[in-house]
């Protein structure tokens, strides 16, 4: 086995973006930089309105001497068997010791790839719905896939990965660790205070500040929340949602129409320091891995507001009483008005939460994926 200051790592990833799967990779390559030889291949480029966060994210790697390799696609499905003759020829070049895919179009890229060219796998499960509804795809991914080395983030990415092997009659790989997410908390001093609110977006810093995070799409519950406010008959909650996503024309028309308390920003770099502003974060999706955004919210002391859902339910501590129903409006709605009520204390519930979060370090995370790397390629030898 190969010294680990000498090792080639590349990690793929589907496109730069302010998304969760994305931060974990960029900051493991960040920290595997400082021994090791690292790229970053994404299979597409990246969303326009993500443009300011995408920048960050190149200079970022740059600074740390991360090889940033994008690949140009436009279409995934137009150039699905395109990729892999891409990226097979990429990694006969670089010949690396790992190749680290990042959620499922680059694990059905990596695994054409691998029938062209051998190399290590490593496949971290970043969520609960894999190939949900493209059973094709998921079968050509799976079958191309035995000996990989297996990370799941949560309990609930290991139920789904072991169901996605079953269900296509497959056996799971011999190598298998959960590892959990980490957090990048930026200095404090880049922390965004409360009183700066107003003149950064104009906010009433009398009023309950509400923020959501994340992209706008039918996973994060977006429509949830804003049925939500909708049923809300009070004018002490302002409501903010930064992101972008397929989901945000539509989310911006209701909002228009029916003059709701509701602003909406491009996503921020450095989201945690703007998060610290604000009371609250909610987090009304579907399904998650496990929920960076509130792992991150949590780690600057704003107390979350989550769905009790799969791998989300997993970034709280027990009895952590601001949760609702999955797919529950009125629920939602409810908890809202009790917390501009007073019925909770946002402030005890945020020492609270930071404790929590803490055991989440970068560092941490980090560190147990060396020692996946290390143990999986000495077996493999």
């Amino acid at each position: 086995m190969r010294d680990f200051y000498y090792m080639k790592i590349i990690h793929i990833i589907s496109k730069l973006a302010a998304a969760g799967a994305e931060s974990i990779a960029i900051n493991l390559a960040i920290h595997q930089s400082s021994k090791a030889e690292v790229y970053i291949i994404t299979l597409g480029v990246g969303d326009e309105a993500d443009v300011d966060v995408i920048n960050w994210q190149r200079n970022l790697l740059n600074q740390y001497g991360v090889t940033l390799i994008e690949l140009k696609g436009r279409s995934f499905r137009r150039d699905m068997l395109l990729l892999p003759y891409i990226l097979s020829k990429k990694i006969r070049g670089l010949k690396p010791d790992i190749v680290h895919s990042h959620t499922d179009r680059p694990d059905i890229v990596v695994s054409l790839a691998s029938r062209i060219a051998k190399f290590n796998i490593v496949r971290t499960i970043h969520n609960t719905k894999i190939w949900d509804t493209w059973w094709l795809p998921g079968y050509i991914s799976e079958t191309g896939l035995s000996d990989d080395l297996i990370v799941y983030i949560s309990e609930d990415t290991k139920k789904t990965y072991k169901e996605l092997r079953s269900k296509y009659y497959l056996g799971e790989s011999k190598f298998q660790h959960l590892i959990n997410n980490g957090v990048s908390v930026p200095y404090e001093s880049q922390w965004v205070k409360r009183n700066n609110l107003r003149s950064i977006y104009g906010i009433n810093v009398e009023k309950l500040q509400v923020a959501f995070f994340g992209r706008m799409s039918l996973q994060k519950g977006c429509d949830i929340l804003m049925k939500a406010i909708e049923m809300i008959d009070t004018n002490e909650i302002e409501f903010h949602f930064f992101g972008s996503g397929e989901e945000l024309v539509d989310l911006e028309r209701r909002a228009r129409m029916t003059d709701l308390p509701v602003k909406f920003h491009k996503p921020v770099a450095l989201a945690p320091a703007t998060m610290h502003a604000f009371d609250l974060v909610v987090m009304p999706s579907r399904y998650e891995g496990v929920g960076l955004v509130s792992l991150e919210s949590q780690m600057v002391g704003t107390p979350v507001l989550i769905a009790d859902a799969p791998g989300l339910r997993e970034s709280v501590c027990e009895g952590w009483p601001l949760r609702v129903p999955v797919e529950d409006p009125f629920a939602l709605s409810k908890m809202l008005r009790d917390v501009a009520k007073g019925c909770y204390d946002l402030n005890g519930l945020g020492l609270k939460a930071r404790e929590w979060a803490g055991d989440f370090s970068v560092k941490k995370m980090c560190d147990q994926y060396d020692l996946a790397y290390e143990n999986y390629l000495r077996d493999k030898a």
